[in-house]
């Protein structure tokens, strides 16, 4: 609950911070307002699982590996820039507590995917969006007649960077 309690004030924290115009410069920062985006965009990906502590034999320090960490680790890599990642497993243990303490983010279930080539791991993916950020997907898809150009504001993002998806998630549901 911490980690995407974190997570959700992180992502608006960065949306409102203070960028300076040298930052809103560059193509991956510009403030895109229309898209709730602005500033630099951090991927995010959350899991809980089993890990094993160790210590590195020169610097001593205490270090963490597993099946966890490698779920962990790709989920983040499968996220895009502003996007929060996590399985299933992991929002259905704090999903009793989560739209209490989260702030009601936005959740949409991304299908089942493949996250490696390698080893082959596959995870219910779900998106995350804090609230204050979300796309407003009833106004898109009809519930209101929108003009010619308009869209309504908040973020989207392309498919998860995974090596393979396995079953449909939100955006394959019919029209």
């Amino acid at each position: 609950l911490d980690a995407l309690s974190f997570c959700l004030d992180c992502q608006t924290k960065l949306f409102n911070a203070p960028w300076s115009d040298d930052i809103l410069a560059l193509d991956n920062a510009r403030d895109d307002r229309e898209r709730k985006m602005r500033g630099l965009r951090v991927r995010m990906g959350v899991h809980h699982g089993h890990t094993a502590s160790a210590t590195h034999e020169i610097t001593h320090r205490t270090f963490f590996k597993g099946e966890g960490i490698d779920i962990a680790t790709a989920l983040e890599q499968g996220a895009h820039g502003g996007q929060i990642l996590t399985n299933v497993e992991t929002w259905k243990a704090v999903s009793g507590m989560g739209e209490r303490y989260l702030g009601s983010p936005q959740i949409l279930d991304l299908g089942k995917h493949e996250l490696g080539e390698a080893n082959k791991k596959t995870q219910r993916l779900l998106q995350l969006v804090p609230k204050q950020l979300a796309f407003n997907y009833c106004a898109f898809r009809g519930t209101r007649q929108l003009s010619h150009n308009e869209r309504p504001e908040g973020r989207t993002f392309p498919p998860p960077k995974t090596y393979m998806q396995l079953s449909t998630g939100f955006f394959d549901a019919p029209y």
